[in-house]
């Protein structure tokens, strides 16, 4: 490794180490020809390096190089030269940015205000938009390499030395990953190919943790964190104002229905201009427990809206249709149905569940402190995922991130996008896992239960209730729609945008419907977070599908501080269901 004070290519002064990573060196040095500050990268080789080894730093060298060279933009680090040396250790010449990188202000000073995180969000989505015009994926968009200029508050993207050029190259050996994992998006863990839409993915998590000052998909251990990029709801962060809905599209798991850079660049531009958002305030609860709700609420929770399907868009913020049980702190279990108890847990019934966290009914997150809840998820996938992240975690351990992704892609033809019903046991075993029971509704359906919850009908839904109504399980049948589950859903979501009366679910926000497939049929997702009536906020999923004759949705409703068990019920209870006509 090169000293302060070392000379390269006789001409390059060194002075004092300014950048380490687990790329290289970054050096402060004079340049004696121009008498002119600039940055000297240099690259990190292996004590004792092999011919390969020095191949694969040339090589990063030279991408690293030729990446920046095609990008002429502000907000991209300019290169000066490239340098072999004569032990063949390569170095890169660049502009000396003075500042700091923008990992290391938010560890320093904290989060940065919203309209501050736009604004740097719309430069690097600009930068992105001019690399991925030229061909160039960058392929590790991260705080880290993102500088600030003292100053002049310009933002800069920096080390594209693992970035993938046009001719489809990229310096990756066959099953390798490259990148950090907690700012790949998730088609990359499943063996897809790179695309522009994956720099769109790791700028959302950026954003989210330049205004949170953590990405949502941190957590102790790396299978935690392979598990939460693949599952983990996504609420855009509280009191973001304008960046909020940005930050939720950028993280779409769906990579088509995320925006390109451009778009990106216009929507955090117009963030960036608008008034700093006010710090949200919590609802004031009611004196003598949660209110009923609206009386309006029966009527539209019993109307069906037909509506032509529509291309599958980002919804505008909606009021939600009235489904909330009205509030009852005993409901009276019906005699109408039948129980079987749960099984003890078992090395089968937990085989399949992702480290660290043992879930018996379906793959939960890590146990891991979970940051603030963050932009909504489409459909969890279940026990094929699990399996795959446990050997994602075996070659971890074998050999650092290497083999990743062929772990992954071996893994069979799920996605990230999978149907929920691979979350629990299989549909009419008749078993429960442990903490629930399976249940026989005289309504003609049956389904895992937790433990606890009393059966509560209340037309057009059959509840099922926690003790308090912290947790709120709802299954509805009607008749089918011509325009099946997704046009029934996104039409009840837009018509509830603009109610004609009280708004039956207060501080609406955050909602999306996305099509997914459950129980080989088609489906569709409605997730949406609101205030509650007075007993905090809350985020609610509902799955809807037609099945002989029948169209089925099964609703789930949790407190925003306890979504881990909220969405384990959920999955429980889509991954369980069965109708018996």
């Amino acid at each position: 490794m090169a000293r302060q004070g070392d000379t390269v290519a006789g001409r390059y002064l060194l002075g004092e180490r300014i950048g380490y990573g687990g790329m290289g060196t970054v050096w402060r040095a004079t340049d004696r020809t121009l008498n002119r500050q600039v940055a000297v990268k240099e690259l990190r080789v292996t004590d004792e390096p092999s011919e390969d080894d020095r191949r694969v730093q040339a090589d990063r060298a030279l991408r690293e190089a030729r990446s920046a060279a095609r990008i002429k933009h502000p907000n991209v680090v300019t290169l000066h030269d490239v340098i072999v040396g004569p032990d063949e250790r390569p170095w890169l010449v660049m502009e000396l940015v003075e500042g700091r990188s923008l990992g290391q202000l938010l560890s320093a000073d904290g989060p940065l205000p919203p309209r501050e995180a736009a604004r740097v969000g719309a430069a690097l989505a600009s930068a992105l938009g001019a690399a991925h015009a030229r061909g160039v994926l960058h392929r590790d968009v991260k705080p880290a390499n993102v500088l600030l200029e003292r100053g002049t508050g310009r933002v800069v993207l920096t080390d594209f030395g693992i970035a993938q050029l046009p001719d489809g190259t990229a310096l990756t050996v066959a099953g390798e990953f490259v990148g950090s994992p907690e700012y790949t998006a998730p088609e990359r863990m499943t063996g897809e190919p790179a695309t522009p839409a994956c720099d769109m993915w790791s700028l959302g998590v950026l954003l989210y943790a330049a205004v949170t000052g953590r990405s949502p998909f941190r957590r102790d251990a790396i299978a935690a964190v392979l598990h939460a990029v693949l599952h983990a709801p996504v609420i855009p962060p509280p009191g973001t104002g304008r960046l909020g809905p940005v930050i939720g599209r950028l993280l779409e798991r769906d990579a088509a229905a995320r925006p390109a850079a451009p778009q990106a660049a216009r929507l955090l531009a117009s963030a960036a201009s608008a008034p700093e958002p006010e710090p949200e305030r919590p609802a004031p609860a009611a004196p003598d427990g949660p209110p009923a709700p609206p009386t309006a609420e029966a009527a539209a929770a019993s109307r069906t809206v037909s509506t032509p399907s529509r291309p599958n868009t980002v919804p505008r913020p909606a009021a939600p249709r009235a489904d909330t049980p009205s509030p009852d702190p005993t409901p009276s279990p019906s005699p109408a149905l039948s129980v079987s108890p749960a099984p003890s847990p078992s090395l089968s019934s937990t085989s399949s569940t992702p480290p660290p966290t043992p879930a018996p009914a379906a793959p939960a997150p890590s146990s891991a402190p979970t940051p603030p809840p963050t932009p909504p998820p489409v459909p969890r996938r279940g026990s094929r995922v699990a399996g795959a992240v446990a050997a994602a975690v075996v070659l971890l351990a074998a050999g650092g991130t290497a083999g990743v992704l062929a772990a992954w892609h071996g893994g069979g033809g799920d996605r990230a996008r999978g149907t929920p019903s691979d979350a629990a046991h299989p549909p009419g075993s008749g078993t429960a896992p442990a903490g629930f029971r399976y249940v026989h509704d005289a309504a003609g359906f049956a389904l895992d239960v937790p433990d606890g919850f009393t059966r509560s009908p209340q037309p057009p839904r059959v509840f099922y209730l926690s003790a308090g109504q912290a947790f709120r399980l709802g299954i509805r049948r009607q008749k089918p729609d011509a325009s099946g589950p997704y046009g029934v859903m996104t039409a009840e979501a837009d018509a509830a945008a603009h109610p004609s009366g009280t708004p039956p679910y207060p501080g609406y926000r955050d909602g999306s419907v996305t099509r997914t497939t459950h129980a080989g049929q088609a489906a569709a997702q409605w997730e949406f977070t609101w205030n509650g009536f007075g007993d905090g906020p809350r985020r609610t999923y509902d799955l809807c599908w037609n099945r002989d004759g029948v169209m089925w949705d099964v609703w789930v409703s949790a407190p925003l501080d306890r979504l881990d068990d909220g969405l384990r019920y959920f999955d429980a209870a889509t991954g369980s269901f069965t109708s018996n006509g």
